[in-house]
């Protein structure tokens, strides 16, 4: 490794052509969604009374949202037991009738067949949801979680944006709206359906014999179950769904408040709201790319803070309305943040088939999380202003953000250093790909400077658990921290028996498939020269059945906290 500059491929260590009909599939299919969506809230609500517009536009969200919590288990035991390209093929292939069915009742002017369309592209959608977004392992392999995600995410959000600009473009088309949207509903399906034809992937085997339960109540109890025995897994289900808790309940208020706190329009408005859904999709984007191929899950505290903070700005701060969007925006930007870093460990650590059970299951607190976001938020607007709800959703940001630093602060500490290092430094790694992605090893690193454990996170793609002197990690004010981050003391003036429990606690950390770093020197260089190794790697080396790798730092003479 040198501190040189890199010349790095994307992050998914895949090529773009493997990813694009994934990402056609995705984008289309969401674009199609909402502009169905859209059309009933501009267009078909102008067929029914006054009376009754706020209930269609109330059922236009439902009928979208409610199949997810009816069939995601059956959604869940079909990626597990068939081909999951081939699922979404077939599901694209039924989107093309079920836009025909959408096409005939803005021909007939028929609400009802309308949202019957509307209600079959729910389950559509939550038929193939677990099988597209398990396809992303599939697609870039454990490397290519990241940036997948990320993508997917991306599209995702911009998707609805342009499904809802281009749903009130048509609106405004008079008699000719009917014949144009029915052309790019069939034409959004076929395409769709085209790019479906286009996924060529080799996926973990089928499990043909899988025996879930369909039912809704028993498969989430047996699947949340399932979900305990992954350490971490059903807190990063939880914050998932807190994500969509905080994004609809922000929504909904920013509905209410844009109008009565700076007068905008119903098209200014929606305007508004898209640049905040395109501030998300840029966030999920960002984090893909920033964590490259590792599950940086750091981020998640990172993104919460930010959002926390520009909430509580929007609630409480005296803003013109440049200042109020700008704050908007880059709350949505940072829940970008938070997302994608769950999204991508939970894609990490649950393994093979199982994965797309899960994902019904994500599909369904997902959904659970949403309706709570309406209840709460009709509550709220019968005893406080909008400007308090936003207040509280900040609550609900500083609750998420304080319980993820609490609960993983050696990831945040890491993430941090390595987010810096790309600042200070410019790192050109070789062989990363030596490192095993599971089980215990011994990194020995050369010591060039006092900011060479920066180089090593931003080089390494795991957690590592450094060896420190003892008398910085006995200090009080940092001794929390340094033992959640699991740090390894070792004082070498107390005589050989402190030494011996040192090289034991080295070999149990490794053998308990841990990464551990050693200096190999005992000390910074002061000369530039590399110095006589300790023998203390040895006796760790004595007791392990790990691989040990070297790394070599590099060009770092000369950088900031060397000596020459």
């Amino acid at each position: 490794m040198s501190n040189t500059p890199r010349n790095t491929k994307a992050s998914s260590s895949v090529k773009l052509k493997s990813w694009l009909p994934l990402f056609f599939t995705q984008a289309l299919g969401v674009l199609n969604d909402n502009l169905l969506k859209g059309a009933i809230c501009f267009i078909a609500v102008l067929w029914v009374p006054q009376e009754m517009r706020a209930t269609v536009l109330a059922m236009a969200s439902g009928l979208l949202v409610i199949p997810f919590l009816m069939i995601s288990p059956w959604a869940g035991r079909l990626s597990v037991r068939y081909d999951k390209a081939k699922v979404v093929n077939y599901a694209k292939l039924a989107e093309i009738p079920i836009m025909m069915i959408a096409i005939g009742g803005f021909f007939l002017e028929s609400l009802w067949l309308s949202g019957f369309a509307l209600l079959l592209m729910g389950f559509q959608s939550a038929i193939y949801a677990p099988s597209k977004y398990g396809l992303i392992r599939d697609v870039g392999g454990y490397k290519g979680i990241n940036y997948g995600t990320g993508m997917m995410e991306l599209l995702t959000f911009v998707s609805v944006l342009l499904g809802m600009v281009l749903a009130g473009f048509v609106a405004d088309m008079g008699d000719a709206q009917k014949y144009i949207l029915g052309g790019i509903f069939l034409s959004l399906a076929l395409l769709g359906w085209w790019a479906s034809n286009c996924i060529k992937v080799k996926e973990v085997e089928a499990q043909p014999e899988f025996e879930g339960s369909i039912q809704p109540w028993k498969f989430a109890k047996r699947t949340w179950k399932t979900a305990g025995q992954t350490k971490g897994l059903k807190w990063t289900l939880i914050g998932l769904g807190i994500f969509w808790l905080i994004g609809s309940l922000l929504q909904l208020v920013l509905l209410l408040h844009l109008p009565e706190q700076f007068d905008l329009s119903a098209t200014q408005t929606s305007l508004v709201i898209s640049a905040v859904a395109v501030g998300i999709g840029l966030g999920c984007w960002t984090a893909g790319v920033l964590s490259k191929d590792r599950v940086e899950l750091g981020m998640t505290p990172i993104g919460g803070l930010g959002m926390a903070i520009c909430l509580t700005v929007l609630s409480f701060a005296e803003l013109s309305l440049g200042g109020f969007i700008f704050f908007a925006i880059a709350s949505a930007f940072f829940s970008g943040w938070f997302k994608v870093p769950l999204n991508a460990w939970l894609q990490d650590r649950v393994k093979g088939r199982e994965l797309g059970t899960m994902l019904a299951l994500q599909n369904m607190l997902l959904c659970i999380f949403v309706l709570l976001s309406a209840i709460i938020f009709k509550v709220a607007t019968l005893v406080m202003s909008s400007e308090a709800i936003i207040g509280v959703i900040a609550l609900i940001a500083w609750g998420v953000a304080i319980g993820t630093l609490i609960n993983i602060p050696a990831m945040f500490v890491r993430t941090l250093v390595f987010l810096l290092s790309k600042i200070v430094y410019r790192v050109r790694v070789h062989g990363a790909d030596r490192v095993p992605k599971t089980g215990g090893a011994l990194v020995v690193a050369n010591h060039v400077s006092y900011l060479d454990f920066m180089l090593l996170v931003a080089a390494v793609p795991r957690q590592l658990r450094f060896v420190m002197l003892q008398d910085m990690y006995d200090k009080k004010i940092f001794k929390w921290l340094l033992k959640r981050m699991n740090m390894i003391p070792i004082n070498a003036r107390k005589g050989g028996n402190n030494l011996e429990a040192f090289n034991a606690l080295c070999q149990a950390e490794i053998n308990a498939g841990h990464v551990v770093c050693i200096f190999s020197e005992g000390t910074v260089t002061r000369t530039g020269q590399m110095l006589e190794f300790k023998r203390g790697i040895e006796y760790i080396a004595a007791g392990i059945e790990a691989p040990i790798i070297p790394v070599h730092l590099g060009d770092v003479i000369g950088t900031p906290c060397s000596f020459t």
